[in-house]
């Protein structure tokens, strides 16, 4: 986890292959797959992967809908399951944007708590820079236990793996076409 924060997964291979190819087989045995094919199991139901496509919100905005009463976003498995985020509370799962800078990080960890608190087992990270982001994540994680979807459509299919397999976030989301080039053979 340390070494991925700075270095990704496939950079990694290639200064220490043997390491990377041990986390690589240890992924495998815990979780049936690879890091972005591997099933996640939530409460009540088992996602068939990794990423998942964010589709527009109800308002027709290019991202999810965050505070807006009644707007949801969803997110789309590549086999069609659909996971529904909403910004209402009391919901199953929720979004959270990310600020743009590390100053509005109490007031994103105030509503990821609220989130957690409310019941949410998912929350959707999206918006912000790529640091508040993947802090964001990892507070759901380890502080709060939620699974938790980093969108982030400028990962690349190395970031997406990275940020999996190094437990900074359960699912990675971005639009079709980021999608389709990390789950491209």
């Amino acid at each position: 986890h340390f070494l991925s924060r700075s270095i990704t997964d496939a950079r990694l291979a290639r200064r220490a292959p043997e390491f990377v190819a041990e986390s690589h087989r240890h992924w495998r045995a815990a979780h049936g797959a690879e890091p972005l094919e591997a099933p996640l199991r939530l409460p009540g139901r088992t996602l068939p992967g990794r990423c998942v496509t964010v589709e527009q919100a109800g308002d027709g905005s290019r991202r999810p809908a965050v505070g807006t009463a009644g707007a949801r976003a969803v997110a789309r498995m590549p086999g069609g399951d659909v996971l529904e985020l909403s910004a209402e509370p009391g919901a199953a799962g929720g979004w959270v944007h990310a600020p743009d800078d590390e100053r509005g990080l109490p007031a994103a960890a105030a509503r990821l708590a609220g989130l957690a608190a409310g019941g949410a087992g998912l929350v959707g990270v999206h918006g912000g820079t790529p640091l508040t982001r993947t802090l964001l994540t990892e507070q759901a994680r380890m502080e709060h236990g939620l699974a938790a979807l980093l969108v982030d459509p400028a990962l690349d299919r190395d970031r997406a793996v990275t940020a999996v397999l190094s437990g900074r976030a359960d699912l990675v989301g971005a639009d079709a076409a980021a999608v389709a080039r990390w789950t491209a053979p």
